[in-house]
């Protein structure tokens, strides 16, 4: 299904988010890109699934190859295209512990702030062109998004937005940040995995097997193909407890919310 009438628009943003209820960390995409690309994207995006054979693509449901293959398919399509200018995909990831152990607050209420710092951070400083955004979260009956708006509107006074919820199932791009949102959580969680540092041969001190799922190891894989396509691209993308991106201006962005990042809440705290 393609997004109807965008007109007036210059920029739009899809997002999702993942494990943000978890007990280790959670994260959000945000798949930002100039409103005349929607429609290429789209439509290419469909034929993918479509060829595919998959009606949809979502992180938590990777459980086979048949998902990966095509997991495999959407990341190439970004990398042959990333570098056109039209789009750009920025995950943000928290410790949702220690952001406990900071801050006494519920799991909506870290996400609705979340939401904020990739929204601004996004349209304020990840592009250089100034327009109206319009943006396209994935459904959340948590998040009242029309106080959300509100929000926006006192933080970034520059900027004409308006937002829209979405159901994810309909909108690829939407599973897009699924996918990179999916990664970004996942390769926190499972660093050691990821790194080689547990093996799925590998054993306890008490002999037991070290469990992986058959989900992990597809998953593991999708992780290093980026990985590798990033570095391949210049991106220069370190995971050493996680995915973090060194430069935040190139268009793939793994931005590891950070202690020092809290002072910038300070506006936010006035809203929530």
């Amino acid at each position: 299904m393609v997004i109807g009438d965008v007109s007036g628009f210059s920029f739009l943003l899809f997002s999702d988010e993942s494990n943000y209820n978890n007990s280790y960390y959670a994260s959000i995409c945000s798949v930002s890109l100039k409103a005349d690309y929607l429609e290429f994207f789209e439509e290419k995006l469909l034929s993918l699934l479509k060829e595919s054979n998959v009606e949809e693509i979502s992180w938590k449901n990777l459980r086979g190859a048949k998902e990966r293959f095509c997991c495999e398919k959407i990341l190439k399509f970004i990398f042959d295209n990333i570098d056109s200018g039209n789009f750009r995909i920025d995950i943000i990831i928290w410790d949702m512990k220690r952001r406990k152990e900071i801050h006494s607050e519920g799991d909506i209420k870290i996400l609705g702030r979340m939401y904020h710092h990739l929204f601004k951070n996004v349209s304020l400083k990840r592009w250089e062109e100034k327009g109206a955004w319009k943006f396209f979260p994935d459904r959340h009956t948590a998040l009242n998004w029309r106080d959300h708006e509100k929000i926006l509107d006192v933080l970034a006074p520059s900027e004409t937005i308006s937002i829209s919820e979405v159901d994810s199932k309909e909108y690829p791009i939407c599973q897009v940040a699924d996918l990179f949102g999916g990664i970004g959580s996942f390769s926190w969680i499972n660093a050691p995995k990821i790194k080689g540092l547990v093996t799925k041969d590998q054993k306890t001190l008490d002999d037991s097997k070290i469990p992986f799922s058959g989900s992990e190891l597809e998953k593991i894989q999708v992780c290093k193909w980026l990985e590798q396509n990033c570095k391949k691209r210049g991106i220069e993308i370190t995971r050493e407890n996680g995915f973090q991106t060194k430069n935040p201006n190139l268009p793939i962005n793994f931005w590891f919310f950070k202690q020092k990042d809290y002072r910038s809440e300070v506006k936010l705290s006035n809203y929530f």
